[in-house]
C-alpha cells in the first residue's frame, strides 16, 4: 500500500516505541526515536513501522516516562540506603559553606 509519509507523524518501530518523523524524501526517513536523530531507508521504514495515531504515541511516551521516573526513584532510594549504612550523612543534611562577600 502507498502511503506518504509527512513530518510530525507518529509511528511505532518494530520493538514499539514511537518515533517522530522528521523530513522524508524519496529514499530516506529521518526520525526521532528516544531522543536521538535516526535514518531509515524508505523500504526498511515501510516494512518495520506502523503508524500511530498522536493519543497512542502520547500514551506510550508516558509509559516510557513513568518507568523510568520510577528507575530514577529506586536508585534515588538505593543510595539513599547505601550512604545511611556507611555513617555518611545523607545529602541534603550537609551544612552549607561558609562564603565571604568582597566590596570593590
Amino acid at each position: 500500500m502507498f502511503r506518504i509519509i509527512q513530518p510530525n507523524t507518529w509511528y511505532a518501530d518494530m520493538f514499539g516505541e514511537p518515533c517522530k518523523i522528521l523530513r522524508a524524501t524519496h529514499e530516506v526517513i529521518h526520525y526521532i526515536r528516544n531522543g536521538r536523530t535516526c535514518i531509515a531507508s524508505v523500504g526498511r521504514f515501510n516494512q518495520d513501522f506502523e503508524p500511530l495515531t498522536k493519543a497512542q504515541a502520547e500514551r506510550i511516551a508516558e509509559e516510557i516516562e513513568t518507568a523510568a521516573h520510577i528507575e530514577k526513584l529506586r536508585s534515588m532510594r538505593r543510595d539513599r540506603n547505601t550512604q545511611a549504612g556507611t555513617g555518611v550523612p545523607v545529602a541534603g543534611t550537609m551544612p552549607r559553606p561558609q562564603t565571604e562577600q568582597r566590596v570593590g
